[in-house]
């Protein structure tokens, strides 16, 4: 069994470097733990366009390595 621990980081403290794909914390989604990436002041999903609930994104988190082989 392979455990990570995920730290969030908070979009009032720092934002990702642009284009990094990152997890993103959507609180009025209902699924709220999404993919996606800051670019040019705006988060947007991983086909490129805009979160509906951009200003509710209040944390992300780098993408976790995953397995090991």
């Amino acid at each position: 069994m392979t455990t990570e621990t995920i730290t969030w980081t908070s979009v009032a403290d720092a934002l990702p470097d642009d284009d990094e794909t990152v997890l993103v914390y959507v609180c009025a989604a209902v699924e709220p733990v999404a993919m996606g990436y800051h670019d040019a002041g705006e988060w947007l999903d991983l086909n490129g366009y805009p979160y509906d609930y951009v200003d509710c994104i209040s944390h992300w988190a780098p993408m976790p390595n995953g397995p090991a082989n």
